[in-house]
């Protein structure tokens, strides 16, 4: 165990990720140098698909809302670096009825604060609250040259994490040699930088990493923003609850909603609040900016439950994937795995 400790804290940059987590649940002082070392050298993931093209806005992802059916998902295992195809698992339901999954409560809660809309703050124990304890810091290293980056995610189960498909199969603006499925994920639960300026870890035996990766079969090929969102596996379980959600349509236009995730500059988590100002077919845009690293981040109403997830901003707003029927359905299939 020593030697492994020794090794994460020499080589970080190169050490396998299974070996920085074990080093990490095993050393507190090893946990707060590594990430720091991660949190200095992360980017935050490309979101651009061309070198020349800007970010999409609502209006031309709305010209791209083409039916193309539900589609399937692929499946990629980190492990032994093999892909296959999932075609569709559950099929949406078309009833008319409303859905939704309730949260799984492990430990106290918090009422969300009375704000005016365009305030944000700074999550300085997101442990204490059952909501932001269930969000995660992901370090991503990408599989062509190692290079890190950073991104966020929420908890579906103990063993399931919902992201941005952008922070699981890269679609960069440069070179096609960079294109690809990460190559190793850490996931930290509740990530926060103490009053000193160091990494603390609240739930030390959670560091995590990523064994298998869901991305819809239209981020995958296509770059389609309408599907920019994944699922993660985490190799071994960690109980601190997750956030229910439920399936919306356009109704919500002008809604108030919360969303949270990490700034990729290494700081504590930040949560804003804000209403909603646009809809597509497959997306919404919410009137405040994001920080780089959010994405994958989860959005909640006020009543606390996840309707989308965090893809891009611009200056002005953040577009964000809403939970439809298909997307949904996608994430009560993972949910219902550990039923």
């Amino acid at each position: 165990m020593a030697r492994i400790v020794d090794e994460a804290l020499e080589n970080p940059e190169t050490v396998s990720f299974d070996d920085v987590a074990c080093a990490m649940q095993q050393d507190e002082n090893a946990a707060r140098v590594i990430l720091d070392y991660f949190s200095e050298v992360a980017e935050p993931l490309d979101t651009t698909p061309s070198k020349d093209s800007d970010m999409m806005t609502m209006e031309e992802h709305a010209e791209s809302d083409e039916d193309k059916g539900y589609g399937g998902a692929y499946e990629y295992d980190i492990q032994t670096g093999e892909e296959r195809y999932v075609k569709d698992y559950i099929e949406p339901s078309d009833d008319g009825e409303a859905r939704q999954v309730e949260p799984i409560l492990i430990g106290d809660t918090e009422k969300e604060p009375a704000v005016a809309r365009g305030w944000e703050t700074e999550i300085i124990s997101p442990q204490n609250d059952s909501k932001t304890k269930t969000i995660f810091k992901l370090f991503v290293r990408r599989q062509s040259d190692g290079k890190m980056f950073a991104g966020s995610a929420f908890a579906i189960t103990s063993k399931y994490l919902g992201t941005a498909g952008h922070c699981l199969f890269n679609i960069s603006n440069a070179e096609d040699s960079l294109k690809g499925w990460a190559g190793s994920i850490l996931c930290v639960p509740a990530y926060r930088i103490d009053n000193n300026g160091n990494e603390v870890y609240p739930y030390g035996e959670s560091y995590q990493v990523a064994s298998r990766m869901f991305a819809h079969e239209y981020w995958r090929h296509n770059s389609d923003y309408n599907y920019d969102y994944g699922v993660l596996e985490l190799k071994n379980p960690i109980s601190i609850g997750a956030m229910g959600f439920r399936q919306v349509d356009n109704s919500i236009m002008g809604s108030n909603v919360y969303f949270a995730g990490y700034p990729s500059d290494g700081g504590n988590m930040k949560r804003m609040y804000s209403s909603i100002g646009g809809c597509t077919d497959y997306l919404f845009s919410v009137l405040q900016e994001s920080y780089k690293g959010q994405s994958g981040g989860p959005v909640w109403d006020t009543n606390g439950y996840i309707i989308g997830i965090i893809s891009q901003g611009d200056n002005e707003s953040t577009h964000c994937v809403k939970f439809t029927s298909d997307v949904f359905a996608k994430f009560s299939y993972y949910r219902h795995l550990e039923d």
